[in-house]
């Protein structure tokens, strides 16, 4: 996928790494969301070509954000960390 549009949700802690950089690098268009709510709001407007949940830095085992994000998403993918 040349130009693949990820929403990387993740948390906004500087002490925590980023995936974001990595990604970047490779060349995809990366669009950052710290919070499950706001990353809803914004699919429509990323229309994200992959999800990638970084739930250690959120501190939480993401499941229910998965359920969430999996209701919104016309099957894209999501990758749960």
């Amino acid at each position: 996928m040349v130009n693949a549009k990820v929403l990387l949700l993740e948390s906004e802690r500087t002490n925590a790494p980023s995936f974001a950089p990595a990604l970047e690098k490779r060349g995809y268009q990366v669009a950052i969301e710290h919070s499950a709510q706001t990353a809803v709001k914004h699919l429509h407007t990323v229309e994200p070509d992959l999800v990638v949940l970084d739930a250690a830095s959120l501190k939480t085992s993401g499941a229910r954000i998965c359920r969430l994000l999996r209701a919104s998403l016309n099957g894209t993918p999501i990758v749960l960390v």
